[in-house]
Protein backbone atom coordinates (compact mmCIF):
# COMPACT_ATOMS: atom_id res chain seq x y z
CA UNK A 1 0.00 0.00 0.00
CA UNK A 2 1.40 3.33 -0.86
CA UNK A 3 -0.41 7.06 0.78
CA UNK A 4 0.63 9.89 -1.51
CA UNK A 5 0.20 13.95 -0.07
CA UNK A 6 -1.16 16.00 -2.89
CA UNK A 7 1.44 19.44 -2.53
CA UNK A 8 1.53 22.45 -4.22
CA UNK A 9 5.39 22.59 -4.67
CA UNK A 10 5.22 26.03 -2.95
CA UNK A 11 8.03 26.28 -0.54
CA UNK A 12 6.00 26.81 2.93
CA UNK A 13 2.51 25.63 1.96
CA UNK A 14 1.34 25.17 5.61
CA UNK A 15 -1.20 22.59 3.85
CA UNK A 16 0.85 20.29 2.39
CA UNK A 17 3.21 20.45 5.69
CA UNK A 18 0.04 19.88 7.94
CA UNK A 19 -0.82 16.55 5.54
CA UNK A 20 2.57 15.43 5.62
CA UNK A 21 3.38 15.28 9.04
CA UNK A 22 -0.17 13.73 9.91
CA UNK A 23 0.74 11.05 7.43
CA UNK A 24 4.22 10.29 8.62
CA UNK A 25 3.01 10.23 12.52
CA UNK A 26 0.27 8.14 11.26
CA UNK A 27 2.65 5.64 9.26
CA UNK A 28 4.80 5.17 12.06
CA UNK A 29 2.15 2.71 13.11
CA UNK A 30 2.23 1.24 10.23
CA UNK A 31 5.92 0.51 8.64
CA UNK A 32 4.96 -1.65 5.81
CA UNK A 33 2.82 1.55 4.21
CA UNK A 34 4.81 3.46 1.66
CA UNK A 35 4.90 7.17 1.28
CA UNK A 36 5.34 9.43 -1.35
CA UNK A 37 4.21 12.98 -2.20
CA UNK A 38 2.18 14.12 -5.52
CA UNK A 39 4.08 17.52 -6.77
CA UNK A 40 1.26 19.40 -8.27
CA UNK A 41 3.70 21.05 -10.09
CA UNK A 42 6.10 18.56 -11.11
CA UNK A 43 3.33 16.14 -11.85
CA UNK A 44 0.25 18.70 -13.71
CA UNK A 45 -1.13 15.26 -15.58
CA UNK A 46 -1.61 12.62 -12.43
CA UNK A 47 -3.57 15.74 -10.73
CA UNK A 48 -6.00 16.21 -13.65
CA UNK A 49 -5.91 12.40 -14.26
CA UNK A 50 -7.14 12.19 -10.09
CA UNK A 51 -9.57 14.68 -10.39
CA UNK A 52 -10.06 17.86 -8.23
CA UNK A 53 -7.74 17.77 -5.65
CA UNK A 54 -6.22 20.43 -3.18
CA UNK A 55 -2.78 20.77 -1.51
CA UNK A 56 -3.15 18.26 1.43
CA UNK A 57 -5.17 16.08 -0.38
CA UNK A 58 -4.28 12.01 0.87
CA UNK A 59 -4.35 9.25 -1.96
CA UNK A 60 -4.62 5.84 -1.11
CA UNK A 61 -2.99 3.46 -3.56
CA UNK A 62 -4.08 5.96 -6.75
CA UNK A 63 -6.97 7.06 -5.37
CA UNK A 64 -8.18 10.02 -3.91
CA UNK A 65 -9.14 9.08 -0.28
CA UNK A 66 -9.92 12.34 1.07
CA UNK A 67 -9.93 15.99 -0.75
CA UNK A 68 -8.09 17.72 1.85
CA UNK A 69 -6.66 16.96 5.36
CA UNK A 70 -8.95 14.52 7.58
CA UNK A 71 -8.90 14.36 11.08
CA UNK A 72 -6.06 11.72 12.48
CA UNK A 73 -8.57 9.79 13.62
CA UNK A 74 -10.78 8.99 10.64
CA UNK A 75 -7.08 8.72 8.39
CA UNK A 76 -5.99 6.16 10.62
CA UNK A 77 -9.92 4.45 10.43
CA UNK A 78 -9.45 4.79 6.54
CA UNK A 79 -5.84 2.91 6.26
CA UNK A 80 -6.95 0.53 8.57
CA UNK A 81 -9.98 -0.35 6.56
CA UNK A 82 -8.30 -0.55 3.59
CA UNK A 83 -5.65 -3.08 4.91
CA UNK A 84 -8.50 -5.23 5.79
Amino acid sequence: MKIEVVISGVPGCKSCEAAKDRVQTILKDFPNIQFGEINSLEEPERIESLGFVTSGAIVIDGKVAFSSLPREKLLRSKIKETLV
